[in-house]
């Protein structure tokens, strides 16, 4: 009753919005009636009022101020983090009571916003792990460190990023979550690819971090100078991996990111093969070496290999001389492996190194392989693969896991094209004269079949012998002597001989570096005139030729043309024709008759009698075809007489018209 003032006062915290006031005595009972109610920049105050001019009706009530409040929206972590610091946003109430400058002051309640811990994550691309499209492709590490709201108590703050020593680092930024640079917030600093970057105090204190997200950006790639044979274990982990940490509050105090990883652009094993490096060769002697170059790129995933096995099966025909393993470098890598060699397969069995392939990635092996073809490999043997295009060679590569296998190209080696040839002789020479008229003489026809008869379609040798020749006998042989008929079909009509070769096993493969030789055996017919022969021993001799019909139809060739000219016949003595005389009184001519479109002949015609024809006497049928030829005796001179008559009559019948006109 003896007081002069009331007044309840409460200065809210300026970080904290007030968002209601209540004031109810002990019984819950609102009282803000009973004063006056202010609010002022956070600074509440209930003024009481007198009634009947005394605070009396105060005596014995408890009056409590209810004051709702929040942070405010704008309120940030580094506003809040002293008072985190020190315990909490503390609040204290006043009573001024009695007389001027009596007061009572309330405890120091506090209240601290929720604990914000510090956070440090790291991503790659902002993706947890990257595949390299390109090896000298570069890329930023982002670590993203959010400081939380508890800094004012820290004694350090440092980021630290261990980049892995294959990558160069090509820039490093440090921006806020505003994207605001903040390194000259602290100090940068980069040694053996350690990037550290230690922040500094402000005000004693690093409570300008609280709330705020400093990222780091580093920019990478992968050096110039890292092997693939350096990457290969990462590869085989998952990547390349970075991790980065945040050292804060005292000593010991860390935390780590996570570990995002980066893949170089994966590199698959190859295989590849060729012959003196193209894909075909065509040899130009039979005995020449050529070598099979096998390249094996092995990538940058022999780390997790469990095998790594070249083979090359070489062809059977083929003579190995020599096998040479070399890197990239022409460094010989045999040592590094085991090399077998059987039945013309060799294997190249690479070991481990360390329990692993990785020391493989990255490089390439050469296998070289020098071969010739084998001295007794026939040109039958060869002939079906000249027909497909050569002998082919190919290898392959055994990696991985069992069953994972690359093959390499398919080269192919021909060796020199032996193109068919028909020759033709007789008796070992391009011309015989013949001693004696009966004399027999042999027409030999050499077939040299060549390499290329596996291809073909047609195999027939044609011999047409003249029609004034006698075939006597015709044999085949191939180049050792033995009879070959039998591979074929001989026919004989009108002199003209074929000899229709067979394929074996749907092949003329066969007769691939084979030589026929058709020995054909004639004579002279014994009824062909020394005038029928005359003209061929004019033009020196009798010719005869050979054909080989081969590979498809149309395609042929033929042989010189060799000639035989019998013995130069006897000279008959020359007939002189009889001349009659000439007459001694000019004859009067008949007057024709002028009958139409009558023709007068200019020669007197006379009657002449047909001459006989006397068969030839028969003879024994001899070996081959003959016609039947008239004799050719007395009807000859029979006919020279004729001829010279009728020569007189012409010049009787022009005398006689010369005289009419004189």
């Amino acid at each position: 009753a003896s007081w002069n003032q009331a007044i309840i006062t409460d200065q809210i915290n300026n970080l904290l919005a007030i968002k209601n006031i209540q004031i109810v005595d002990e019984n819950g009972n609102d009282v803000t009636g009973n004063g006056t109610v202010t609010e002022e920049n956070n600074l509440i105050t209930f003024t009481m009022n007198k009634k009947d001019d005394s605070f009396a009706y105060l005596a014995g009530q408890t009056y409590t101020m209810t004051v709702t409040t929040e942070i405010k929206d704008g309120v940030t972590d580094e506003q809040l983090a002293p008072f985190i610091k020190e315990g909490g946003i503390p609040n204290q109430a006043e009573l001024a009571f009695g007389n001027e400058g009596d007061l009572v002051v309330s405890e120091i309640p506090t209240v601290t916003p929720p604990t914000v811990n510090p956070e440090i994550h790291k991503d790659i691309e902002k993706v947890e792990h990257l595949d390299l499209t390109n090896r000298n492709d570069a890329f930023d590490w982002n670590i993203h460190t959010s400081f939380g709201n508890q800094t004012a108590s820290w004694n350090q703050a440092i980021i630290t990023d261990q980049i892995n020593n294959l990558l160069a680092i090509k820039n490093i930024q440090i921006v806020d979550e505003n994207g605001n640079d903040v390194t000259g917030n602290g100090t940068v600093t980069e040694e053996n690819n350690l990037i550290t970057f230690t922040m500094n105090k402000k005000d004693d204190s690093f409570a300008y971090l609280a709330g705020h997200t400093y990222t780091m950006i580093v920019t990478t790639e992968i050096k110039a100078d890292t092997t693939d044979e350096q990457l290969a274990p990462f590869i085989k982990e998952g990547g390349i991996p970075n991790q980065a940490e945040l050292a804060f509050g005292n000593e010991g105090d860390f935390l780590k990111s996570e570990i995002p990883t980066v893949t170089p652009p994966t590199v698959n094993p190859e295989i590849h093969k060729d012959i003196e490096g193209v894909q075909h060769v065509d040899l130009a002697n039979r005995n020449d070496v050529f070598n099979w170059n096998i390249h094996t790129s092995f990538g940058n995933q022999t780390a997790s290999w469990n095998q790594a096995i070249i083979t090359d099966q070489i062809n059977n025909l083929l003579a190995i001389k020599n096998i040479q393993i070399v890197d990239e470098n022409g460094n010989d890598v045999t040592g590094n492996g085991t090399v077998t060699e059987e039945n013309n397969l060799i294997t190249f069995t690479m070991n481990k190194k360390d329990d692993s392939f990785a020391y493989l990635a990255g490089h390439t092996y050469t296998m070289i392989v020098t071969t010739e073809i084998k001295a007794d490999t026939t040109d039958e043997q060869l002939a079906p693969f000249i027909k497909e295009g050569g002998i082919p060679n190919q290898a392959e590569l055994a990696f991985g896991n069992e069953g994972d296998f690359l093959k390499s190209e398919i080269p192919t080696v021909t060796p020199p094209t032996v193109n068919p040839e028909i020759h033709k002789d007789i008796e070992g020479v391009q011309h015989v004269d013949l001693a004696n008229r009966n004399d027999a003489f042999n027409w030999n026809i050499q077939t040299v079949f060549g390499n290329q008869t596996a291809s073909w379609n047609q195999a027939i040798i044609t011999d047409q012998i003249h029609e004034f020749l006698n075939i006597e006998n015709i044999q085949i042989t191939d180049e050792n002597g033995n009879d070959v008929t039998g591979n074929g079909t001989v026919t004989e009509e009108n002199n003209l001989i074929t000899f229709t070769m067979n394929k074996k096993d749907d092949s003329f493969a066969y007769l691939a570096g084979h030589t026929y030789t058709m020995t054909v055996t004639t004579t002279i017919k014994v009824n062909v005139t020394d005038e029928q022969l005359a003209p061929f021993i004019k033009d020196g001799g009798i010719p005869n030729q050979a054909e080989l019909a081969f590979n498809n139809e149309g395609d042929f060739l033929k042989s010189e043309i060799p000639t035989v000219t019998p013995p130069t016949p006897e000279v008959p003595e020359e007939v002189t024709p009889f001349t009659p005389e000439n007459p001694t009184k000019p004859v009067k001519p008949t007057t024709p008759t002028t009958e139409p479109n009558a023709k007068t002949p200019s020669v007197e015609t006379k009657s002449v009698e047909k001459a006989k024809v006397t068969e030839a006497p028969k003879t024994e049928k001899q070996t081959g075809f003959f016609s039947i030829l008239p004799s050719t005796g007395d009807a000859l001179e029979y006919i020279w007489v004729l001829l010279g008559a009728a020569i007189l009559s012409i010049l009787g019948v022009i005398a006689f018209r010369r005289y009419r006109k004189a």
